[in-house]
């Protein structure tokens, strides 16, 4: 849980006497954003802050506060990043015992154009198993889960912005299918936070050109 991607594994606290849970980094970094995932913090009550100890002497400094939306996933940006390598979600009195299976903390990747129109923020589909009867009738179904894809274009962003995110990103990243946060417009589509891994049949293609825009295509698939 937390820290081996797994979505369907959890951390708990123990208790409600103001529980928190740590994030310890390998070396000082200064994350942007905090991504949340699989948790029941819309239930705990209590104030959930996100939080830093700057001089590693357990002396802790609030920087955001977590405000869930039922139990979708949570992506917020940090206003003001810190340099640490301390972070912790510190849960302030709630009255039922926190659990989440997945939190990042890391630095988003924000086009600087939307995708291209039409844009379809994702697509559901079903995965289900269906006895038929001889005769066509639908004996019966069950439903193991709802399947999402997410696969959008982009265009017109500069070779900068390829060089400096999105090819480190493909490189360390994506391209190993380890999970990250998506979310297409945090201003008007807020609930629409997704946990996802690249397609499997992702190609990267880097165009030989002197022009200086680029094009991806983004494709991606979702826990429902």
């Amino acid at each position: 849980y937390l820290v081996d991607y797994r979505s369907f594994t959890k951390w708990k606290a123990n208790n409600t006497t103001n529980p928190w849970v740590r994030i310890v980094l390998t070396s000082p970094a200064s994350p942007d954003t905090i991504g949340i995932y699989n948790h029941n913090f819309n239930e705990v009550g209590g104030t959930i802050k996100l939080q830093h100890d700057s001089d590693d002497n357990d002396v802790w400094t609030d920087m955001e506060t977590i405000t869930p939306n039922g139990t979708k996933p949570i992506m917020v940006v940090i206003d003001t990043p810190v340099s640490s390598t301390k972070f912790r979600l510190f849960f302030d009195t709630p009255t039922l015992e926190p659990e989440c299976a997945i939190i990042f903390l890391g630095v988003a990747i924000e086009f600087p154009y939307p995708p291209e129109s039409p844009a379809i923020p994702f697509e559901e589909s079903i995965r289900a198993t269906i006895e038929i009867s001889e005769a066509g009738h639908n004996l019966g179904s069950v439903i193991s889960h709802f399947p999402l894809r997410i696969n959008q274009t982009f265009k017109n962003f500069t070779r900068t912005f390829f060089d400096t995110y999105y090819k480190p990103f493909w490189i360390n990243h994506g391209r190993y299918l380890i999970p990250f946060f998506y979310g297409w417009d945090l201003v008007n589509r807020p609930d629409e936070i997704f946990f996802v891994t690249l397609d499997e049949g992702s190609t990267f293609r880097e165009t030989l050109t002197v022009l200086s825009l680029m094009r991806c295509i983004v494709a991606c698939r979702a826990n429902s």
